[in-house]
């Protein structure tokens, strides 16, 4: 997975500033992240959560986004690119779970 240039930035400064305590070998290794794999998760384990908690008629009452582009990105059914949908449904799934929780005072 690539990085972007500030973290990368920032995780060379890190290793710049503790060059002295650590294994050279350590300052060596190549910067690189871990992506967490969401949209396996949403396709397998937890599609029928994401499913039931991104339904229109369960987000339709709050007002706050399109009841239809919850079942487009469920359906990965969007023009924005193939990249990165599992992402954008995890942000509306935590949403959704939080307006629950926080505004709805349901216990989950």
């Amino acid at each position: 997975m690539a990085e972007t240039n500030e973290s990368c930035g920032k995780k060379n400064i890190i290793k710049r500033a503790y060059q002295d305590e650590l294994p050279a070998e350590v300052i060596a290794w190549p910067i690189s992240g871990t992506r967490v794999p969401v949209h396996y998760w949403l396709q397998g384990e937890l599609e029928r959560y994401t499913r039931t908690n991104l339904e229109p008629r369960a987000v339709r009452p709050a007002g706050i986004f399109d009841p239809r582009r919850g079942k487009q990105k469920r359906g990965y059914d969007t023009e924005e690119g193939p990249d990165r949908y599992g992402l954008r449904l995890w942000v509306l799934l935590t949403f959704k779970i939080w307006q629950r929780m926080m505004i709805e005072g349901e216990s989950l």
